[in-house]
């Protein structure tokens, strides 16, 4: 009996201490201490595991280590619970702008068909501006080639269009493209240094709406090198050696998409437009990169999201990694990520109005 009390408090402040690191990986740069963003991405499955823990310390006695449990289910659901608190107060108008931010890689098909669930997915979540990540958008004499991305280029029905920016590196396509039914003014790519060796592309459209101009920006942060761990076989897994040469790895991505962030955040800053930011940011709520880029920008989903939010892996969605992000000049009136059966990400919808108290 002892044996088996003495083992439950071993998991539990294993537990309350793994919550602490993870819940705190918000707060603190990766450059300081990496290995508290690794943590972060478990901190949902942590914070269920404080609440299934919480009777233990009252049950035994303990009844200091159950008010910590408490102050700990407070402090979760403080940072869960209110990403659902404000949809559904928002009435949804005609002149509201749906956009879209999508990570699919390569899902362009030969040629159009009715069927294609890219064609299905557009036509029912009737996007007026699409954000595409990792998704390569070939060029022609200047112009998308309509064979190859027929499905956003020109489809029947949907009216997105895209823009090739005049300077654009890499001639052959674009690998970020921003899509449009509304027109555009300007297109371009913009390439910035991060470190030495290592830029932040993204792009960057100025789109007419409601007879202003707004920027609308797509990027897609750096994830990780190397391969997955759930993808390698048994043998592997159980190789010290390459979890440590994996997790160094992991170290080096969170440092340099922090970098990354930093980059945006200064572009961001100079924006003089109402912006729109639609992204992969490889990067969860608890990371330190969300809290960064969320202080002047707002998050659509945690303004008025729907439901648990999460966009990956699609077929069971974990975590939440894409977003779309606003400058203060937008009111959200409501956010979703939508089911695919195509892409390893869930694409993400908001639907937006300009504020009322705008400054022109």
């Amino acid at each position: 009996m002892k044996l088996l009390r003495f083992l439950l408090y071993v998991i539990d402040g294993t537990v309350v201490l793994l919550f602490i690191g993870a819940y705190m990986a918000r707060y603190v740069h990766p450059r300081y201490v990496w290995w508290l963003q690794l943590l972060a991405v478990g901190l949902p499955v942590l914070s269920l595991a404080v609440v299934v823990l919480a009777p233990v310390p009252f049950l035994s006695g303990h009844r200091g280590l159950g008010v910590l449990h408490l102050l700990l289910i407070g402090l979760a659901g403080f940072r869960y619970f209110p990403y659902s608190l404000s949809y559904g107060k928002e009435v949804l108008t005609v002149d509201s702008l749906r956009v879209m931010s999508f990570n699919t890689r390569n899902v362009y098909p030969k040629a159009a068909s009715e069927t294609d669930p890219m064609i299905e997915l557009v036509r029912r979540e009737r996007p007026h501006l699409a954000g595409l990540q990792e998704t390569w958008l070939p060029f022609q004499d200047g112009r998308p080639r309509p064979h190859e991305a027929s499905v956003l280029v020109g489809l029947p029905g949907s009216g997105l269009l895209a823009a090739r920016a005049p300077d654009v590196p890499h001639e052959g396509g674009s690998d970020l493209p921003i899509l449009s039914r509304i027109g555009f003014e300007k297109h371009q790519i913009l390439v910035r240094p991060v470190v030495e060796g290592h830029d932040l592309t993204l792009a960057r459209a100025v789109i007419p709406w409601q007879g202003r101009s707004i920027a609308v920006y797509n990027v897609h942060l750096v994830s990780f090198e190397g391969e997955r761990p759930w993808r390698q076989g048994l043998r592997t897994v159980l190789n010290p050696g390459w979890w440590y040469r994996h997790v160094q790895k992991y170290g080096k991505s969170f440092v340099l998409r922090a970098r990354e962030a930093e980059t945006l955040k200064d572009l961001l800053y100079l924006e003089p437009l109402p912006y729109i930011l639609c992204g992969d940011l490889n990067s969860s709520p608890d990371h330190w990169i969300y809290r960064f880029l969320t202080r002047e920008t707002a998050d659509a989903f945690r303004m008025a999201g729907k439901g648990w939010g999460a966009t990956y892996p699609a077929r069971r969605p974990m975590v939440r990694i894409d977003y779309i992000l606003v400058s203060a000049h937008w009111k959200v009136l409501e956010a979703y990520p939508t089911n695919t059966s195509f892409s390893d990400h869930r694409p993400v919808m908001a639907v937006l109005t300009f504020a009322d108290t705008r400054e022109e």
